[in-house]
């Protein structure tokens, strides 16, 4: 595919950066959003759309 190991090493550390500013930010949102559940459902959510559009495209395993 031509990438580089920078390439690489940045689209393989994005997931862990992401995931550590929402942990900054994660007092606030429970706080706006006044629980947690909530916080949990949504997050839920999200992550059954993304599968599902992943296995619609025919790329899940």
């Amino acid at each position: 595919m031509g990438a580089t190991a920078q390439h690489v090493g940045s689209l393989n550390a994005f997931p862990n950066l992401f995931a550590a500013l929402v942990q900054i930010k994660s007092a606030d949102i429970t706080e706006h959003l006044n629980s947690r559940k909530r916080i949990i459902n949504i997050a839920l959510l999200l992550q059954a759309a993304i599968l599902l559009l992943k296995w619609l495209c025919g790329k899940g395993t």
